[in-house]
C-alpha cells in the first residue's frame, strides 16, 4: 500500500499590474491603466481591499482582516474579497502570481 501524501491547497497571491497607476484622494482610490488610459475609483472597503493587495496580503489574509474591521459574516467577507479581486483581474488591474 502507497503513503498517502498530503495535498496542500495552492494559496492564491495576487499583484497589481506594472501598468497600473494609483492616486490616494480624500475618499477614494483612483486607478489609471497607463496601457489603455482607462480611470477607475474605488472607494470604501475596496480601498482597504486594495491597501492589503498592494502590501502583498493574500486573498485569504485580505477576507480576515475585512473581518476583524467591519461587521459581516465570513462566507459575505469571502465573496466580496473574491468579487472584488475578480473585478480588478478581469479590467487587468491585478494579475494572479504565476501568470
Amino acid at each position: 500500500m502507497g503513503r498517502a501524501r498530503m495535498v496542500t491547497p495552492r494559496v492564491r497571491k495576487f499583484y497589481v499590474s506594472e501598468s497600473v497607476t494609483h492616486a490616494e484622494l480624500e475618499d477614494e482610490v483612483v486607478l489609471l491603466d497607463t496601457r489603455s488610459g482607462t480611470y477607475f475609483s474605488i472607494d470604501g472597503v475596496g480601498i482597504r481591499i486594495w491597501e492589503l493587495l498592494r502590501k502583498g496580503a493574500t486573498p485569504e489574509q485580505i477576507a480576515q482582516r475585512i473581518l476583524r474591521d467591519y461587521d459581516v459574516a465570513p462566507e459575505v467577507a469571502r465573496a466580496d474579497v473574491a468579487a472584488f479581486l475578480n473585478a480588478l483581474a478581469t479590467r487587468g488591474l491585478i494579475r494572479e502570481e504565476g501568470e
